[in-house]
């Protein structure tokens, strides 16, 4: 940051990539698997691979999700546009971290009740958590379609504030992949992990095809529509697989308690920044503040939250180490 500037988050990239292997590599031999060097090793590898190539070819596949709009901004348009884009794409990109961690809690419970046979847990499981992803991204998404050129100039400054309707374009894309909830989980814990490229694959393409028509019309904002609408099919097309093979869903009608008390919170805080004689940095903290405690209360007051939730927040409780029993009050 202070002396090599672009070579140096290049070189701490890699130094961290590097780190977090061999970290890794000493957990696994010396604190988690202690018997690591006196244990024979298991033919297992054929079982293995099956398993296993079409997850390091979902990860590839998710290159073309995530990249193929850079890649052709490039091509079609200028280094500007690719400028203004990028911020974009992070910010939003951030609403994947909240799915992402609900399903690295999870997959190992899932994997234990498919060894279980368990079907009504991990349906319960699965319904719970996917409505706690919900519960937590839409605020998130709610918030920067409120606030897409504030948070653009606060993180980036104005120079990028251009790039906010792709903001709001990616943005609304992600929160609809995010919440499909855990089907990715469930067709990986189910052993189905070739539906799971299937997925990745389908959204690649749609990726694609969409970015070489919308792009060269609509610039910015036609890479956001190509990458948001991926992402939405990648969200429709593991859900479907996952009710076709399992019969189960993550939908629940209390979504719509929480989806109401997301969109009035949303649109009294837009009032409210309509009429702010404040800042507009002060204005964005203030009232980023107000509506996480006005969505909050409302969720209890509607009782969004039921009795299958304990579940999320005993794994939460066992995962964290934190004490959630307030929460459960409200159940």
């Amino acid at each position: 940051l202070f002396i090599f500037r672009l070579y140096g988050a290049i070189a701490s990239y890699i130094v961290g990539a590097f780190a977090t292997v061999v970290v890794t590599i000493w957990l696994i031999t010396k604190r988690i698997f202690k018997e690591y060097r006196t244990t024979s090793r298991a033919p297992v590898a054929k079982e293995i691979l099956a398993f296993s190539w079409p997850l390091a070819l979902t990860g590839f596949s998710f290159l073309f999700v995530t990249k193929t709009d850079k890649i052709l901004l490039g091509y079609y348009l200028t280094k500007h546009e690719v400028g203004i884009f990028s911020p974009a794409l992070v910010i939003a990109g951030m609403l994947i971290f909240v799915a992402t961690a609900f399903k690295y809690l999870f997959l190992p419970i899932v994997s234990e009740y498919f060894s279980r046979n368990d079907f009504d847990a991990l349906e319960r499981l699965f319904k719970s958590t996917s409505k706690w992803i919900f519960l937590v991204v839409l605020p998130l998404f709610l918030l920067i379609l409120i606030f897409p050129r504030e948070i653009i100039t606060l993180l980036y400054g104005s120079n990028y504030v251009e790039g906010y309707l792709a903001l709001v374009i990616l943005s609304f894309g992600i929160a609809m992949n995010d919440f499909s909830g855990t089907a990715g989980n469930i067709l990986v814990g189910g052993g189905h992990t070739k539906l799971n490229l299937a997925c990745e694959i389908i959204a690649a393409i749609t990726n694609i095809v969409l970015a070489l028509i919308l792009i060269p019309r609509y610039g910015i904002n036609g890479a956001a529509a190509a990458t948001g609408i991926s992402y939405m099919t990648r969200n429709i097309s593991s859900v479907s697989f996952v009710y076709k093979t399992f019969g189960i869903h993550p939908y629940r009608i209390r979504y719509l308690r929480i989806l109401f008390a997301g969109l009035a919170t949303a649109g009294i805080i837009y009032v409210l920044k309509m009429v702010s004689p404040f800042s507009w940095l002060i204005s964005m903290l203030l009232l980023g503040i107000i509506f996480i405690l006005i969505y909050l209360t409302l969720i209890v007051i509607m009782r969004s939250l039921d009795q299958n939730d304990k579940v999320v927040l005993e794994a939460l409780e066992k995962k964290t180490g934190l004490n959630l029993s307030f929460i459960k009050k409200f159940i």
